[in-house]
């Protein structure tokens, strides 16, 4: 996911630059990179949430995952992952804008149902009381809980926000009301509605480390690591 978001932020800046020199043979590398990155957003978000589902729903299977065998499923799935970013930029190039329309609005939706289908899980365990929560560590698991269920709901929050606004855009996109200014805003919409979920990740590893100045007051030394 980072090596996704360091090729949309090149790909951005090629596209600027390409805008403001007027030099098209600099904006197609920047279309290219913007396609791969929202490919990726859509598949790597749906694996990182299926991953938070298995290891909280399905522990004893998750830690089975991390042998030697998972570790292969696992490089297999990423780099089918990379091979349809790359496959998606192929539609660059087709005309049918109402089939490519459909398509892509039917792989949001199905982003969508996952993403809320695992993160709903997650935070139904959560909210449920465990059997480990008993004696004199009830307060510490509780407080272990109650962090791990905001950071869902904050990154369930974002993911919500940007493929939401993919779904609707996608369907807006398409239809003959909408003209070229109407697409050029749903467009330019898209990147700012991507906005949140491309740092909340970051933010929230940040947070953990014990690196943003708003914690550091917060946090007693050494607690951040844990």
């Amino acid at each position: 996911m980072v090596i996704n978001e360091l090729m949309n932020i090149l790909g951005s800046t090629l596209t600027c630059c390409a805008v403001f020199t007027d030099l098209p043979e600099m904006m197609m590398p920047g279309l290219y990179l913007s396609t791969i990155n929202i490919s990726g957003h859509i598949f790597f978000h749906i694996l990182t949430c299926v991953e938070r589902y298995l290891a909280v729903v399905h522990p004893v299977t998750y830690l089975g995952l991390r042998k030697a065998r998972g570790i292969r499923i696992r490089n297999i799935t990423i780099g089918c992952v990379w091979l349809l970013c790359f496959v998606a930029t192929g539609f660059m190039f087709i005309e049918d804008s109402v089939s490519i329309g459909i398509l892509f609005f039917c792989i949001t939706v199905f982003a969508l149902i996952i993403i809320c289908f695992c993160s709903f899980s997650v935070l139904c365990i959560l909210i449920r009381p465990g059997p480990g929560e008993g004696g004199g560590s009830r307060q510490q698991v509780h407080q272990s809980k109650l962090r791990a269920f905001y950071t869902i709901m904050a990154i369930l929050g974002v993911l919500l926000l940007r493929f939401g606004q993919n779904t609707l855009s996608t369907a807006l996109y398409a239809s003959p009301q909408v003209g070229e200014t109407g697409r050029c805003a749903l467009w330019l919409s898209t990147f700012w509605f991507s906005l949140p979920s491309s740092l909340v990740l970051p933010l929230l590893f940040l947070h953990r480390a014990g690196k943003l100045l708003c914690c550091k007051n917060n946090t007693e030394p050494g607690q951040g690591s844990q």
